[in-house]
């Protein structure tokens, strides 16, 4: 009875071993298949960030043209209305001494 027992432990350690030596090179296996895949994703994600770095750069970019275009825009009418208000000031000043 107790031969019977340690010889079915010992099967069972065997058993446990093998699953043991099963799981580690199957562990190796999905390591080898994984880890040039997390280098690659992780080279894919430092791209994607300075993708969108350059993106973002070049909308602050934009922007700031845009917004030089705008105050470009509004010191032109300033300069329009200015001029206006330098031909109309004689104009007034003539009327003003008419109605005087």
């Amino acid at each position: 009875m107790l031969g019977s027992k340690a010889r079915q432990a010992a099967l069972d350690v065997q058993e446990a071993n093998q699953a043991a030596a099963h799981a580690q090179a199957a562990a190796s296996r999905v390591r080898a298949l994984t880890e040039p895949h997390a280098a690659q994703t992780q080279r894919r994600l430092a791209h994607d960030q300075i993708f969108r770095l350059a993106a973002s750069t070049t909308a602050w970019t934009d922007l700031s043209t845009a917004q030089s275009s705008q105050i470009s825009a509004l010191l032109r009418m300033v300069k329009a209305y200015t001029d206006l208000l330098t031909k109309l000031a004689p104009l007034a000043q003539q009327e003003l001494n008419r109605q005087q």
